[in-house]
């Protein structure tokens, strides 16, 4: 017969077989429950309001974690990582400083941030005080270089870190600012450190954040010797310092802690009431102060920033390797564009020397053309006033000389044999002299250079001799002959007309070179059949008698001046149905002008003359 059984004794069969099995895993877990709970406390400076903290702490975690025992020991700063190590602690308390380098090491976790009555903000509350004699006059840090330094211990975040962190802003090598460190430990030592720096013996104390008040209440006469360096405390603020504010203590939990186990301790420690002086755990949310501190002493996990290695270097400086390397190419890039600019400019000088010295060879071979032809000309003209000067005199000569011959025939003189041969001498001579006079008249009409008259771009020949003058002058001179390129064409030698040009332009450049900024305008303008060139220039106004001496021959109005190149350009003008015109300028300076015949299409080369 089967048994019937309802749900309710089934369950109460499956705990009594439950109940009867051994409880292999159960000793772990209750042996677990049954550890005490250790928190190890920093040997702190004493006296300090902070130490209430640390058994109020414990309490808290007693009501949290009942039937569990919690443990407190203190536990010197240098032994906190062998005790990590030997998994001997659930809890410690230790300085800002101190837990973030645990953190580094040993992956604990902070639970909580110490909060003072006075310090209110948790990211806020510890510094230091650097202490000197106050007949010293010392108020700066940089003044305590060479001093002898006092504080407790060497590892102490805030009695010789965070202090230090003022030196080192000073000075690098922070190791090295003091002439000697004494380290005297902690309470009743630092308090008699204090003394000696009051009474003259020492030069420098470090004291953590509101040791030097509380030791002033028992030494007053003593503490109003002592002046804080560096001075940083803000009103309202319960302690003077000299460095700036961190973190003050941590509440840090390890692995040794479960999850669970962590989060009862954690409320415990946040839920925790004031102890009697007003402190309590809060968060803190800005560690980099502490990180910066440690890189700035170059300890901790920067203690390699000491080494001068070259991974170090590049990992420390890489910003500044990174700007070299660029710095670098940049540099290579631009002596590489400066090659090619140097290169590419080189050429461009040396073609344009190139240039300057075939305007110059073209200048030059005009000029001794011109020269020529005005030598050439100037001939003409002497030839020509010499003949025409000396035929009179021959004249006058042959004249009287047949009128002797007359009056020896007629016996009125004589006798007749002895003046005939003489006469007749003399006759001959006449006559000699009398062809010379005639053969030089024929030369002056004919001692031009012979020119071939060609039809030629007028616009173009009076660019080149613009262009001839203008690299022929060795002053600076303004030239504006924008005007002159006419499209019509003209029948003479182009080298007579080039002359021309050139002398009118060259005694406007000298006449206009009395002016403060000389100029010369080379124009042309267009009539009936005709075009008019004209050359004007800015020199000062000619009075009357100066204007007139212009249009007598072999005259000029330059000093030393024979006059020869304006002839020479009337006999050129002249032979070509053509004549130079003068006339002044109201405002200052001469207009010299010429006309020619023009067409205004090319005919083509004609022959020669």
């Amino acid at each position: 017969m089967m048994l019937k059984l309802i749900p309710s004794q089934i369950a109460a069969l499956m705990f009594c077989v439950l109940a009867a099995l051994p409880a292999s895993g159960s000793g772990k877990a209750s042996d677990e429950s049954a550890r005490p709970l250790v928190i190890a406390s920093m040997d702190y400076v004493k006296p300090s309001d902070k130490g209430a903290v640390i058994e109020k702490t414990a309490e808290s975690l007693r009501k949290h974690f009942p039937g569990r025992s919690v443990e407190v020991a203190l536990v010197p700063a240098s032994e906190f990582g062998n005790e990590l190590t030997a998994g001997k602690l659930d809890f410690f308390i230790t300085s800002a400083g101190q837990s973030y380098r645990l953190q580094q090491n040993h992956g604990v976790r902070v639970f909580g941030t110490l909060v003072q009555p006075g310090y209110p903000d948790p990211n806020h509350g510890d510094g230091a005080a650097i202490l000197v004699r106050k007949s010293d006059g010392i108020t700066d840090i940089s003044e305590l270089r060479g001093r002898t330094l006092l504080a407790n211990t060497s590892i102490a975040f805030t009695g010789f870190y965070v202090p230090m962190g003022e030196v080192a802003k000073v000075d690098p090598n922070w190791e090295t600012f003091f002439s000697s460190v004494k380290f005297v430990g902690g309470g009743s030592h630092l308090a008699e450190a204090l003394t000696d720096v009051a009474k003259g013996k020492a030069g420098v104390a470090f004291a953590r954040l509101c040791f030097f008040e509380s030791w002033a209440k028992d030494h007053p006469d003593l503490a109003s010797k002592l002046a804080v360096v560096g001075e940083k405390t803000e009103p309202g603020e319960p302690c003077r310092r000299s460095t700036p504010l961190y973190p003050s203590w941590f509440i840090t939990g390890t692995n040794r802690l479960t999850p669970g186990e962590a989060r009862s301790a954690e409320l415990a420690i946040l839920n925790m009431p004031p102890d009697s002086h007003g402190n309590y755990w809060g968060i803190a949310t800005d560690f980099l102060p502490v990180d910066h501190l440690y890189r700035t002493l170059r300890i901790g996990k920067y203690r390699y920033l000491r080494e001068t290695t070259v991974q170090m270097l590049l990992r420390e400086y890489w910003p500044l390797f990174i700007i070299a390397v660029f710095a670098a190419i940049g540099l290579i890039l631009h002596a590489w564009r400066s090659d090619v600019l140097v290169r590419r400019r080189t050429e461009q000088l040396k073609a344009l020397m190139d240039e300057q010295q075939k305007l110059q060879k073209k200048a030059l071979d005009a000029t001794k053309h011109l020269d020529a032809l005005q030598k050439m000309g100037a001939l003409g003209q002497v030839s020509g006033m010499l003949a025409h000067e000396m035929r009179q005199p021959l004249s006058t000569m042959s004249f009287y000389l047949d009128g002797l011959r007359m009056l020896l025939k007629r016996g009125v003189i004589g006798p007749a044999e002895k003046l005939s041969e003489p006469l007749s001498q003399i006759e001959r001579q006449a006559k000699k002299a009398s062809d010379i006079v005639d053969h030089a008249r024929s030369y002056a009409r004919s001692s031009r250079l012979e020119g071939r008259r060609v039809w030629i771009r007028l616009g173009d020949a009076l660019k080149e001799a613009a262009e001839n003058y203008r690299v022929s002058r060795k002053k600076p001179l303004r030239l504006d002959a924008s005007h002159a390129d006419v499209d019509v064409w003209v029948r003479m030698d182009p080298l007579e007309l080039e002359c021309v040009v050139f002398n009118l332009l060259k005694n406007a450049g000298e006449a206009a070179e009395g002016s403060d900024s000389p100029s010369v305008t080379l124009d042309a303008v267009p009539g009936n059949g005709k075009i008019r060139v004209e050359v004007l220039d800015n020199g000062p106004a000619l009075d009357d008698e100066a204007f007139a001496r212009l249009s007598s021959p072999l005259n000029s109005t330059k000093e030393g001046g024979l006059g020869l190149g304006i002839s020479i350009v009337r006999e050129l003008l002249s032979s070509y149905g053509s004549h130079l015109l003068y006339e002044r300028i109201p405002q200052g300076g001469l207009r010299a002008s010429f006309e020619l015949e023009c067409v205004k299409e090319n005919p083509g080369e004609g022959e020669k003359e």
